[in-house]
């Protein structure tokens, strides 16, 4: 028999309306009951009537929207974000709708999931410097949550990984292994996270010790890196995905060795996905 959510209140021993409060984020409840409600609710299994929330006027549903890149779906990274995104929300009760644009852009499509009811919120990732979705969804008071910093005077909730700090730890821990030769695979510069990264990365680096540059795939085809003297070098000639699709391995500008297909593949795929640009 299915938990119900008085059996949850009696034994987090609060009331149904605390119960609700917390599953719904509405109301104020101290973090100590929060997940004293949030334990009970694991313990039993405990699954909210979706049917009887929904006749409420909400939906119960969180949008997730994504670009269509080709492989984004694909991306492992990616993958176990999903899967912890959807687990957090089922534990509240909740469904998580992803959908990527046709036509339209992402903000447009945020706004129609938003208006037409279909979710009751949005999680936004990959966040540029200027994001449109986000500020579309400030200004109409959509509830949405930012997986990276907001864009200045917008005042979205988000959540922050320190992408400084950690471009400066990886590459203190390559240099303290010996390596002298390191660079930087960069993010493109429209996303919000990629000058931290980069900040970090270049206040890290040995004086006068290191050999090092930012790697970026061109959109016009091909793979340059960039040292800070200014100096460009080309690592990979021509389209990127002709390149791909062929069966021989490339010899980069001024390296020793070749970059085999598989390498090739590798390398674009990682450039390619957002997280890993």
């Amino acid at each position: 028999m299915a938990a119900t959510i008085k059996q949850v209140a009696a034994l987090a021993d609060v009331s149904t309306a605390t119960v609700s409060y917390v599953l719904n984020g509405t109301g104020t409840v101290t973090e100590a009951t929060r997940q004293r409600v949030m334990d009970v609710v694991a313990r039993l299994n405990y699954q909210p009537s979706h049917a009887a929330r929904s006749m409420r006027g909400r939906s119960y549903t969180l949008g997730l929207t994504l670009p269509a890149l080709p492989g984004r779906l694909a991306d492992p990274a990616l993958a176990e974000l999903l899967s912890g995104l959807s687990d957090a929300a089922a534990l509240r009760g909740y469904y998580l709708l992803l959908a990527t644009p046709g036509a339209e852009s992402e903000a447009e499509l945020c706004m129609n999931l938003a208006r037409t009811g279909r979710v009751d919120g949005l999680l936004l990732l990959d966040m540029q410097v200027e994001d449109e979705r986000a500020r579309a969804l400030c200004e109409a008071k959509i509830p949405h949550a930012c997986a990276g910093p907001a864009p200045a005077g917008c005042n979205s909730p988000f959540v922050l990984v320190d992408g400084r700090a950690g471009a400066a730890t990886a590459l203190q821990h390559l240099l303290g292994l010996g390596h002298r030769r390191v660079g930087l695979i960069q993010l493109p510069s429209e996303l919000a996270e990629s000058e931290p990264r980069y900040l970090g990365y270049t206040a890290t680096l040995n004086d006068g010790e290191t050999v090092f540059g930012v790697i970026t795939a061109e959109t016009g085809g091909g793979i340059r890196m960039k040292g800070l003297d200014g100096k460009e070098r080309t690592l990979v000639r021509g389209s990127i995905q002709s390149l791909v699709s062929t069966n021989r391995s490339l010899m980069p500008d001024g390296l020793e060795a070749q970059i085999s297909k598989q390498d090739l593949a590798d390398l674009i795929r990682f450039l390619q996905t957002p997280q890993g640009k």
